[in-house]
This record gives structure tokens, C-alpha cells and sequence, in this order.
């Protein structure tokens, strides 16, 4: 049995593993105390884990949030995943370690070419070609990270919570206003990115992931259908290229 780590900019997920199965997987907030041992470890994971979990077993990391770092490098058992050991072809210097971990997953489990949107704290679309090379992307602000610059940036926009569903496009209050500003926006940008991707790459997959993905992917299925119906929702696709790149480590 091993754990799979991935620290984002809103969230922690854990990944529990038996081999190369993904048996369950686990959202908790970031890091306020070390991991230190296997008690320290066992706090943060969910009881039912702890029945199967050796009493140290192996960490695998992937970490955007350098803050966090101390709270995860105290377990003598972390392993750390470098932007370096994705196979990925093509990658510079700044590309997001999740990223290059979530597109490796899709390609590994889905085929390629293939495009990955991350709808998280970041909306990321990140692409590769048949030959697992790195075709390029975009970043937006996420849904939630709009929706906060509103209420922080302006003096009388409220920080609204009606992020559900697809709202009316014209809208008759503020906070259903903003809510149909960002989802009916963002919508249409992505309808723009999967039709320009699948006129080059007509076979090509394109998965949908992140804490966001069920909503966008709601206000595709109301906006654009056809679209939506070649659209895969993975929310594993993270760790599915963590597991590939523990396979080609050493002692993987």
C-alpha cells in the first residue's frame, strides 16, 4: 500500500493505493501541523485507511504550495515528484507540476493527443500531441477565484454563493448577475477552446477534472451538448500520472 499527495492552492488530496489501484481517495484542507510519523500521518487520513496502511508506508508528493512544504518533508518516507520525472515532452521551466501530472494521466489512461481542463483555483487547459508532447495551454482565473476578485476588488459586489447551477443569462439580481457573468463566460471561452482543439485533433480525448468540473461541465451539457458529449469528466487524472511516474522510479 502507498499514498498519493497532491497539494493544491485550495485543497489537499489523498490517494489511497494497492499496487497500481486506486482504492479510495480523500479532500482535506491544507496542512497545519508536521507529519512526523505514522500517528501524526494517520490524523489526516481517513479511519477506514488506517485498517489497511502499513505503519510507514510510502509517500508520494506533488506539491504547488511551497508553504506547505516543512509540514510534508518531516515524513521519512515522503518522495517528492519533480516536474523532471514526467515523461512529458516539450515541458519549460514554469509549467505547473499538476499540470504535467494531470495531462500525463490523461494520456496514460485515456490516449493521446489529449487535452486536460483543470477546473480548480486556476482554470487550466493544458494540451499535448499523439507523440506525448506538450502543445501548449491557457490559465484563467477559476470560477471561485472570480467570483472573490469581485467581492474583494469592488466596494459594493457581494461574494456570492449561487455558483450552483447554470443561472439565467440576463439576470434581475447582483448575486445572480455575477453567478451568470461567470459560469455563461467561461462556458462559452471553453466551448471556443474544445471546438478549435477538436478541428486540429478531430479523434483527440479532452477530459474535464477538478473541484469545478461537475459544474462546468453542467453548463456545457445546457450550453453546448454536443460538445459536452465528447467532453470526460476524470477527477483522478492527478493521480493516475503520480502512479505512472512511481512505476518508472526506482523501487516504483
Amino acid at each position: 500500500m502507498w499514498l498519493g499527495l497532491a497539494i493544491g492552492n485550495s485543497r489537499v488530496r489523498w490517494g489511497l493505493f494497492s499496487g497500481e489501484a486506486l482504492r479510495a481517495s480523500h479532500c482535506s484542507g491544507h496542512f497545519n501541523a508536521p507529519i512526523t510519523d505514522h500517528d501524526s500521518l494517520a490524523a489526516c487520513l481517513p479511519a477506514a485507511w488506517c485498517e489497511h496502511l502499513p505503519a510507514q508506508p510510502p509517500l508520494y508528493v506533488a506539491s504547488v504550495v511551497a508553504h506547505q512544504a516543512p509540514y510534508w518533508q518531516a515524513y521519512p518516507h515522503a518522495r517528492a515528484i519533480a516536474l523532471a520525472q514526467v515523461p512529458l515532452r516539450g515541458t519549460y521551466p514554469q509549467l505547473g507540476l499538476d499540470r504535467a501530472l494531470s495531462l500525463w494521466g490523461a494520456g496514460e489512461v485515456w490516449g493521446w493527443p489529449t487535452l486536460v481542463v483543470d477546473a480548480g483555483t486556476a482554470l487550466a487547459l493544458t494540451a499535448a500531441d499523439g507523440h506525448c508532447r506538450l502543445i501548449g495551454g491557457a490559465v484563467l482565473p477559476g470560477l471561485r477565484a472570480q467570483q472573490r476578485a469581485l467581492a474583494q476588488q469592488t466596494d459594493a459586489l457581494p461574494e456570492t454563493s449561487r455558483l450552483q447551477d447554470l443561472p439565467p443569462r440576463w439576470a434581475r439580481d447582483t448575486e445572480t448577475a455575477i453567478a451568470s457573468g461567470i459560469l455563461h463566460t467561461v462556458s462559452a471561452g471553453l466551448q471556443s477552446y474544445l471546438a478549435d482543439w477538436w478541428q486540429q485533433s478531430p479523434g483527440a480525448t479532452a477530459l474535464l477534472t477538478g473541484g469545478d468540473a461537475a459544474l462546468l461541465y453542467g453548463a456545457l451539457q445546457a450550453q453546448a451538448p454536443t460538445l459536452a458529449e465528447r467532453l470526460r469528466c476524470d477527477p483522478h487524472l492527478i493521480f493516475w500520472g503520480m502512479r505512472s511516474v512511481r512505476a518508472h522510479q526506482p523501487g516504483g
